[in-house]
């Protein structure tokens, strides 16, 4: 079921704000939006923040849970929670229904002024199925699709872009590569890969800072 309502004008400075962030697997947030999160955590735009993973074993579900700790310890005034499906990893879109009634019914009664997914050409069908059950639940609402950086040739032109400071850029690489220890075995899971894709967003955005993240906007009502 769709949720209802008017669609959001989103204004970055009107009030702390209610964020879901939604993941197939436990570092796809951190990866994606997590210089976001932080610069808002620093400017105090963060009211309750909800990460959903969808996928991970025991070990990927606490590494999720210490990433989580870091963002708490930098903003103890911020409501952080997470909440994980077992949901095998690589075949979401084969469980559709059961992931879709599961997102429902933990997703409810939520109003967020923000949503943070996938981007729907991503090369990652597990990525492709969230980012498309994101619009089918939350059709009335602000949404930004994030893109990770991965082997596969699948970065685009987004359309939307955050900025942040170097220090946000270290505390972002610190808290992924200290949190998901596990995928360090990955070739291009490291800090200089990591900061390179947002240093060069930073100069497609144009902007006054030194790094930034790209998302993709479907639509934005003002």
């Amino acid at each position: 079921m769709a949720r209802k309502g008017k669609y959001m004008i989103f204004d970055p400075n009107s009030k702390r704000k209610n964020v879901i962030c939604l993941g197939a697997h436990s570092d796809d947030i951190e990866l994606g939006c997590g210089g976001a999160l932080l610069r808002m955590s620093k400017e105090n735009q963060l009211k309750n923040v909800k990460f959903v993973v969808m996928t991970g074993d025991q070990v990927r579900v606490q590494e999720a849970k210490n990433s989580l700790h870091y963002f708490s310890n930098m903003a103890s005034d911020v409501s952080w929670k997470i909440d994980f499906g077992d949901f095998p990893d690589g075949r979401l879109p084969y469980h559709g229904v059961s992931v879709r009634n599961w997102l429902d019914k933990l997703l409810d009664n939520e109003k967020p002024d923000l949503i943070f997914t996938h981007q729907r050409d991503d090369a990652h069908q597990d990525h492709r199925f969230i980012s498309n059950l994101t619009y089918n639940i939350f059709r009335n609402d602000f949404i930004l699709e994030y893109e990770i950086l991965k082997t596969d040739i699948d970065q685009g032109q987004p359309n939307f872009f955050i900025g942040f400071d170097k220090e946000v850029m270290n505390i972002k690489s610190k808290l992924i590569l200290e949190s998901f220890v596990s995928q360090n075995k990955k070739k291009w899971f490291n800090a200089r890969n990591i900061e390179s894709l947002a240093a060069v967003r930073s100069v497609h955005a144009n902007n006054k800072y030194e790094y930034s993240e790209g998302f993709y906007c479907r639509k934005f009502i003002w």
